[in-house]
């Protein structure tokens, strides 16, 4: 599994993972997700408690995933 911290805006806003299957998993921070100033990161992405799930990279990501990335490495992305 491959897993890196997501920033919006600076923030840590939560994380993104890709399993050794190869789908695509976003969950929330739980700060970022209980603070109600803090936006969706993407329309795709609404704030929600579940983990968002997909069989390829959501679009948001699509510029951010590098091909290989270190085992606990961090990315940021903004729109």
């Amino acid at each position: 599994m491959t897993e890196a911290a997501v920033y919006f805006n600076e923030r840590l806003a939560g994380t993104l993972r890709k399993t050794n299957e190869g789908e695509f998993i976003f969950s929330y921070d739980p700060p970022y997700f209980t603070d109600a100033s803090a936006p969706s990161i993407s329309l795709g992405l609404p704030k929600s408690r579940r983990e968002h799930q997909s069989p390829v990279l959501f679009p948001f990501f699509r510029d951010c995933w590098p091909r290989a990335i270190p085992a606990g490495s961090s990315m940021s992305c903004s729109t």
